[in-house]
């Protein structure tokens, strides 16, 4: 979401989602379903490749912990 310059609330706003929620799934804590992951990427300007794409390139970065 930073990467566009976006909020949590924004991308909560457009997509349709809580932002308590968005931040479950920015934090790992919940997996959203298919149909929100289509309007999370909707909100992000992404397809869902780009959005997988993006998460495998976070999932092999060494952990800051």
């Amino acid at each position: 979401m930073a990467a566009k310059g976006l909020s949590q609330k924004a991308v909560a706003d457009a997509s349709g989602r809580d932002i308590r929620r968005v931040g479950d799934y920015v934090r790992g804590q919940y997996n959203p379903s298919v149909p929100n992951v289509r309007r999370l990427c909707k909100a992000l300007d992404l397809s869902v490749t780009e959005l997988m794409d993006r998460a495998a390139d976070l999932e092999e970065e060494p952990s800051e912990h």
